[in-house]
């Protein structure tokens, strides 16, 4: 098998480097002593002895193969240079490391493509490894560093793409403290993107893994460069795609910026100092919405950027070869996790806000709720010359923490990594002072010390941080003792602990939902608190029915049997005319009237249109045709739906008689 040049075109590879330090030449005594175990194990060796006798002496060369007398070599230093230099050349993988063979079998590999080697990749001399298009670098080396360490440190391409392939006889490397299995597909692709990512500022190399334990044999070394070369043809192409949209990123950044650097500054204190405080929005998320806002419009904006990126798309859509890559199902759901979830909610002391996910400490477990106030009622407000909001009391859906079998007001949701049950009949109100407390502390946690002095934290306007302390003021005049004491708002009585000087409620806020994906669970909410119960119309849409052929055991049969003309798999039986013709069989004495015992009201329809009582056959009710099987009957309706064929056998019937006798 040799190297599949369509994959070296794809990824441009022009020059390769293997970097080991193993790969070290032998030097002064220790290569002479090299030289001479090889004169002896190949001192027979035709083509050896033909170089030696173009260099030096045929009666030295004599001496020296067949009689192994090493005398003058010891003795002139001329001639042993000569001799080992010769040697080298004749048996040159002996006079370097162990991983000279490897080298070798990739100069094979790669024909036609030159392929260097270098022992220290902190010391490349004249060599530069940016120029290299694909390197194959050894994972440990002597001086007790691994690649991973020092990958930082090569200096390689930022703006174009080079191609890393670690080689090593371990199969668990360490990263961070942290070991990851390259035997598993999934931990292997989890580092090596995680390292691409870390050094994303330094440099766009794709890396991959190859064990030496694989290089040995060269068929197999062979077959596994040609599969990590299409991995990263598959990532050149994920690569490409997603700098395109880098770039567009940048493009839109900068655009916003241009915009934002036309308002003055008298325009920019009036929307702040004016209109925020008044709406009790803080300036730092009114300008960052703002901002993200003009970002995506004129990223939308950018047309030629978009058709770009389109195409590099497509290129992955439409890639031929297969996409030589592995699902990473955590990494997804981490991107999903960062696309909905705010987890830097309470590290910037953000006011609490619709869809904050909140944990309850509720009878000795941790319940998570949803805050579903909505932003207009929490935003407090200067109105009637005092500070106040509309919602004093907030509500919460709450998880179900337990496995259910309740399927209705039962919401199975994922935010990344979490899944969470939304129970949406199970509500907690909450007095929303409470909650307030979560925006003092970078864990969340509604907690305060008594005097606690309260200064505008990084995103509070004025109004907030003037409430903040009403707020400290008025659940701070309710304790009387240390250890438990209670909070009123609104008929609402809530806990709280003091131990010194410390109050803490049983709740902390954990991160911030999404707005639309919160609001989807609010409304399902509404759905189900909104439901209003109709009397029912107990009257019934008439049935267009129409007449198709009957057999009874494959002869034709004078049997009233009806379809539904607009369709379905159910087909109906005038059940008088039906067990009157059955009251035919002799075979069967009494078969019938046990049956018509057996069967219940929920069986037949009745309507009036008919005029008669019909038997409903519906071929998914096991239960009513497992009722007939007991009694010899099956039914069956052609696949054309114009025939009923009905096969009795008696023989499966047991009658009263029978079984008493039987049982006797």
């Amino acid at each position: 098998m040799i190297i599949n040049s369509n994959s070296i075109n794809n990824l441009k590879i022009r020059k390769i480097l293997m970097i080991d330090d193993e790969l070290k030449e032998l030097e002064g005594d220790k290569k002479f002593q090299m030289a001479l175990s090889v004169i002896s194990r190949f001192s027979a060796d035709q083509n050896l002895y033909s170089k030696l006798v173009q260099l030096i002496d045929e009666n030295i060369v004599e001496d020296i193969l067949s009689y192994e007398d090493f005398n003058i070599l010891y003795e002139n230093e001329d001639i042993r240079d000569i001799v080992i230099n010769a040697v080298c050349e004749f048996k040159a993988d002996a006079f370097y490391g162990s991983a000279y063979p490897i080298y070798q079998k990739l100069c094979t590999a790669f024909q036609g493509i030159n392929v260097d080697f270098l022992t220290d990749p902190l010391k490349p001399g004249k060599k530069k490894l940016a120029d290299y298009d694909l390197i194959f670098m050894d994972y440990e080396y002597s001086t007790n560093t691994t690649a991973l360490e020092i990958i930082h440190k090569l200096k390689l391409n930022r703006g174009s793409l080079n191609y890393i392939i670690f080689l090593s006889g371990k199969d668990t490397f360490t990263y961070h403290n942290e070991s990851y299995s390259m035997t598993g597909p999934e931990f292997k692709q989890d580092l090596l993107r995680k390292v691409r990512s870390d050094n994303f500022s330094e440099f766009s190399a794709l890396i991959n893994y190859l064990n030496k334990e694989k290089t040995t044999d060269e068929i197999i070394f062979n077959y596994e460069l040609n599969q990590i070369l299409e991995e990263f043809n598959s990532g050149r192409i994920m690569t490409e795609s997603i700098e395109s949209l880098g770039k567009l990123l940048i493009d839109g950044v900068n655009d916003a910026q241009k915009q934002l650097m036309l308002t003055n500054t008298k325009t920019m204190k009036a929307v702040i100092t004016e209109k925020l405080e008044k709406e009790g929005v803080s300036e730092t998320s009114f300008l960052i919405d703002l901002s993200v806002s003009i970002v995506k419009n004129l990223i939308n904006s950018n047309i030629p950027q978009l058709k770009n990126i389109h195409k590099k798309i497509e290129n992955i859509t439409g890639w031929e070869g297969a996409i030589w890559d592995y699902e990473t199902d955590k990494h997804i759901r981490d991107l999903r996790e960062l696309q909905i979830l705010d987890k830097t909610v309470n590290t910037r002391f953000s006011p609490v806000d619709f869809g904050d996910i909140f944990t309850f400490s509720l009878n000795g477990k941790q319940v998570r709720g949803l805050l579903v106030a909505q932003t207009c009622d929490l935003i407090v407000r200067w109105q009637d010359e005092a500070l106040g909001r509309h919602a004093n009391v907030s509500m919460f859906i709450l998880e179900e923490s337990e496995e259910t079998r309740q399927k209705k007001g039962i919401l199975k949701y994922r935010i990344g990594e979490h899944k969470i049950t939304w129970n949406l009949r199970r509500k907690l109100l909450v007095p929303t002072k409470i909650l307030d407390l979560a925006s003092l502390n970078l864990d969340g946690a509604c907690s305060f010390k008594v005097d606690q002095e309260i200064t505008r934290q990084f995103s509070w306007g004025s109004y907030y941080t003037n409430h903040m302390k009403n707020c400290i003021k008025d659940i701070a005049s309710v304790i009387t003792k240390k250890g438990v004491n209670i909070f009123w708002e609104d008929g609402i009585a809530w806990p709280f602990k003091r131990r010194k000087d410390t109050i803490t409620f049983p709740l902390s806020r954990w991160a911030r939902l999404d707005y639309l994906h919160a609001l989807e669970i609010y409304k399902q909410f509404l759905d189900i608190e909104s439901r209003v119960p109709i009397v029912k119309d107990i009257s019934d849409e008439p049935l267009l029915l129409k007449q198709i052929k009957t057999k009874f055991n494959n002869k034709d049969a004078r049997i009233n049997a009806l379809i539904n003309e607009l369709g379905g798999s159910n087909f109906y039986f005038d059940y008088d005319n039906l067990i009157s013709f059955l009251k035919q069989e002799t075979r069967a004495e009494g078969l019938f009237d046990s049956l018509a015992s057996e069967l219940k009201m929920d069986h037949f329809i009745a309507k009036q249109q008919h005029g008669k009582r019909l038997l409903e056959i519906d071929p998914k009710n096991s239960i009513l045709t497992e009722l007939l099987s007991n009694y010899g009957i099956n039914i069956n309706l052609s696949k054309d739906k114009t025939l009923v064929n009905i096969f009795f056998k008696p023989n499966k019937w047991k009658g009263e008689d029978e079984v008493a006798a039987l049982s006797e």
